[in-house]
């Protein structure tokens, strides 16, 4: 019975954390990951998003888009229309669908660095600002298979 008692005790206590890993905040590996976007790939637009937003430079749409490289297996995200200074941009990447994930970023450029996607879910984020507060929102994630 003791035996069993302890089993119950383990069994729980690796679920529990197992729960507390899928709720846990993203991990930020900051601008020090992935590599410059160096042109020498040809991509592919894989997911977009447009939001409109009341910013510190007046109600504007903007749009970021996920970008698939296909020779070297990077993703990148990039602020395809309404880009101010301000502006920052970043690529999610997550190895479980989307329930934990590393942020790669931000980045203070229209362009995020590019990162390694060959069986990963990424995806696209950016954030404006308005009087200080970030207003951010991301694409909806893509899996690479290939």
């Amino acid at each position: 019975m003791k035996r069993e008692k302890t089993l119950a005790a383990i069994v729980g206590a690796v679920v529990g954390a197992a729960g507390l890993a899928i709720t846990a905040p993203a991990a930020h590996a900051g601008p020090n990951c992935g590599t410059p976007h160096n042109g020498f790939d040809v991509s592919a637009v894989v997911r977009q998003a447009t939001r409109t937003h009341d910013t510190d430079a007046g109600r504007r749409t903007v749009t970021v888009r996920l970008l698939n490289g296909r020779a070297f297996d990077e993703s990148r995200a990039t602020i395809s229309s309404g880009y101010r200074r301000s502006d920052l941009v970043w690529v999610d990447r997550s190895y479980n669908g989307g329930a934990t994930w590393t942020q790669c970023g931000p980045f203070n450029s229209r362009t995020s660095n590019e990162l390694k996607n060959l069986g990963n879910w990424m995806r696209a984020c950016m954030a404006t600002k308005k009087n200080g507060v970030s207003n951010s929102f991301c694409t909806s994630w893509y899996y690479d298979a290939d």
